[in-house]
């Protein structure tokens, strides 16, 4: 069982993604802005954060980066699906970039896949 934050401004996205995880076992948290999301994993450590571009992604990495915060592993969510979004986003620190619309069971094996690799301590490798 992993621990996850999902952090989306669309709560039918949260719900969805919070339903999901749960069946298979997961405890899920969830923030709605940057600023919750930031609080929340500096008050707890998190195996996944799954967090959608537009929440400010990527000014979230850099502002944890910034203050030498222990970082989790993060997965982002976005419509842009440009070879530079998607660039800027693993630069910063993604371990995974998913394209929305996703099929959602396809997305719950990357998580899982990507929860391996973390528990296995190989960052910087892709799924």
């Amino acid at each position: 069982m992993a621990n996850i934050l999902v952090a989306d401004k669309d709560e039918t996205m949260r719900e969805l993604l919070d339903v999901s995880l749960r069946r298979t076992n997961h405890d899920v948290k969830m923030a709605d802005n940057g600023e919750k999301t930031i609080d929340m994993i500096r008050e707890e450590s998190f195996d996944l954060v799954i967090i959608d571009y537009s929440l400010s992604a990527l000014e979230i990495l850099q502002r944890l980066r910034e203050n030498d915060d222990e970082i989790p592993h993060f997965m982002i969510l976005s419509a842009k699906s440009t070879p530079d979004s998607i660039r800027e986003c693993v630069e910063a620190g993604a371990k995974d970039y998913v394209v929305k619309p996703f099929n959602l069971p396809v997305l719950i094996k990357r998580i899982e896949l990507l929860l391996q690799i973390a528990q296995k301590g190989l960052s910087g490798t892709q799924p």
